[in-house]
Parts: structure tokens; C-alpha cells; sequence
């Protein structure tokens, strides 16, 4: 599990960030809700999905409409416990 951190931390990308960010809550929920110990986790599966889209729109010269579509996604983390 600490492996996962570190590695999230050296990635040059913006959205390692909030994958660090999930990784960590799903941890602090296993130890929490589970009562599992933190050293004995292990990322079984980790995944992204695609969520659903706020549609707007913008005006634009001569009455016309020009749609604004942000997409948004649900990152899962799927946590098990070493035997």
C-alpha cells in the first residue's frame, strides 16, 4: 500500500494527485469501517469509470446556442487484505 503512494507521488501527472487522494480514503475506510490493518492491505483492483455529463449551454451571436459538456468520472479502488 505504501508502494502505491510513492509511486502516485513521483508521477508527473495532475491527475495522480486525486488518484493518491482515493487511494488514501479507500485505505482510512478499511481501517475504519473494517477494522483491517493498514499494513496488510493491498490494491486488488483499481479502476475509472465514466459518470455523468453536466450539459449546459452557452448563447452565441444570432440567437444560436453553443453546448458546454463537462465530463466528470468515478475512480474506484478495490482494497484486500493479505493472508
Amino acid at each position: 500500500m505504501v508502494d502505491a503512494s510513492e509511486d502516485l507521488s513521483l508521477m508527473a501527472s495532475p491527475m495522480a494527485g486525486q488518484v493518491a487522494k482515493a487511494v488514501k480514503s479507500a485505505q482510512a475506510n478499511a481501517e475504519n469501517n473494517d477494522m483491517l490493518t493498514a499494513s496488510r492491505l493491498r490494491i486488488s483492483a483499481a479502476f475509472a469509470d465514466e459518470a455523468p455529463k453536466l450539459k449546459r449551454f452557452k448563447p452565441q451571436a444570432r440567437g444560436r446556442v453553443f453546448p458546454i459538456i463537462k465530463r466528470r468520472t468515478h475512480i474506484t479502488i478495490v482494497l484486500e487484505e493479505d493472508q
